[in-house]
């Protein structure tokens, strides 16, 4: 029952995922809850049947599916004949069974011992004592909400004081009340995570705890829980209710002053030792040679994910740039998907000697190491089998600064119907971000010595 109930499927040659009841296309679709007037005997129709000629049989999609869904279809990898299907486990990074995540699922009061990767997470956070003892109560389920005021019969009311809605239980105070979501949007609205309020509260706390999490840090994100909590309690016991913008002004202002306390004491800057100042701008590609530059986004509210990718010669001039709305999935899957559609761009241009920019850490390193059973495997695939072909491709990581026009191109996605959409008119915006590359300006970033 769990392999039914927490894996999907990355898609090689089709032949083992079901198209209608599998997850296959990500993580939490299932193409049969989206047509409701299936016949009856196509429910257990594999993937590869509904490819045809090497391209996805659209008017078969069509007449079963809505157009939005169809056009998500369209842009996963199509099946190929190399490759058996492979399933993933959903509740685990690298896709790999985890009997600890299987248990955990299966028994929502886990000993202490199953949950020992918190505890160290907790205590290793740099953060006030304080929030370490909050942190420790919130993942021990011992929190005073209503709802467990309710369990141990002190209270009939579970509902949330702050939104009306509820139960009021600890998830609910720290993350999914109106109030928490408004907060932690704007927390995190540089580099948001389309699955940030998926989890729960085990796997949610462990995951931005112990530094996994390329978009917030434990500092931060333990700042931000303890804070919501006790703005609870001020709107409870004192009628004083910060708006959750007074609330983001100071979860940030305590995670400068906990920093600085911590730098001072360990004399280090964060994590990584100390810092150095550089001046960081895009850089012509070898004589010879054309650079894609990628990158992908996503956004909150509403869940979207985009991506976008410029073709530039070794003198800087535009050869070719596109945009794609990807509809839902993870920003990782957006790096990859841009990665793939910036080489196939560049093949179709005819283009043989190619330097390919990415400002995602984990999508590049993905590119060598991501194993059949990885949750984005299908997509490394195809860039793979890109990189495959009789050219020569360098893939190097570049920072965010020597980057801006891929993610312009990328943000500009959210907003354009689901696909890809090559640019054959460039906006004068776009043309503002070519100029400011082509002119070498520069700007700075503190990365580590």
């Amino acid at each position: 029952m769990l392999i039914n109930l927490d894996h999907s499927l990355n898609v090689r040659n089709g032949r083992a995922a079901r198209f209608w009841s599998d997850r296959w296309l990500n993580d939490s679709t299932i193409l049969r809850d989206h047509a409701p007037h299936l016949p009856e005997g196509m429910e257990a129709m594999p993937v590869a049947e509904f490819v045809l000629n090497g391209k996805w049989n659209e008017a078969f999609l069509d007449a079963y599916l809505p157009r939005a869904i169809v056009l998500q279809v369209l842009l996963h990898p199509v099946p190929t004949e190399s490759e058996p299907d492979v399933r993933y486990w959903r509740l685990t990074e690298n896709g790999g069974f985890s009997f600890r995540t299987a248990y955990e699922i299966t028994d929502g009061n886990a000993s202490p011992a199953t949950k020992q990767p918190i505890w160290r997470s907790i205590w290793r956070t740099p953060t006030l004592q304080r929030v370490r003892s909050f942190l420790w109560l919130l993942n021990h389920n011992r929190l005073l909400t209503n709802a467990e005021r309710a369990r141990r019969h002190l209270t009939t009311n579970v509902a949330c004081k702050i939104c009306g809605g509820g139960p009021e239980t600890a998830i609910h105070i720290v993350r999914d009340c109106p109030f928490a979501r408004a907060t932690w949007a704007g927390i995190l609205e540089d580099e948001p995570d389309v699955n940030f309020f998926e989890p729960e509260l085990h796997r949610w706390s462990l995951h931005y705890l112990s530094g996994r999490s390329n978009v917030i840090d434990s500092t931060l994100f333990a700042g931000t829980c303890w804070l919501l909590w006790k703005n609870r309690n001020d709107y409870l016991f004192r009628s004083e209710l910060k708006t959750h913008e007074q609330l983001q002004f100071t979860t940030k202002q305590l995670r400068s002053q906990i920093t600085k306390a911590f730098e001072k004491e360990s004399n280090v800057f964060g994590a990584g030792g100390l810092r150095e100042r550089r001046e960081i701008h895009w850089e012509l590609p070898p004589s010879g040679w054309a650079c894609v530059n990628t990158d992908g986004s996503a956004t909150l509210n509403p869940a979207s994910t985009s991506c976008g990718g410029v073709v530039r010669g070794d003198d800087g001039h535009l050869i070719r740039a596109f945009t794609a709305n990807l509809g839902g999935g993870s920003i990782t899957r957006a790096e990859l998907a841009g990665i793939a559609y910036g080489l196939r761009l560049a093949w179709e241009e005819g283009i043989r000697k190619v330097v390919l920019q990415t400002d995602s850490r984990t999508a590049r390193t993905l590119i060598d190491k991501a194993t059949p059973q990885h949750p984005h495997y299908s997509c490394v695939a195809e860039i793979r089998q890109w990189l495959a072909r009789p050219w020569l491709v360098r893939i190097e990581h570049v920072f965010r600064e020597a980057n801006f026009v891929a993610d312009h191109l990328a943000f500009i996605g959210h907003s354009v119907p689901i696909g890809v959409h090559v640019i054959h008119n460039p906006s004068s915006t776009l043309l503002y971000w070519l100029y400011f590359d082509t002119l070498g300006i520069q700007t700075p970033r503190f990365v580590s010595s």
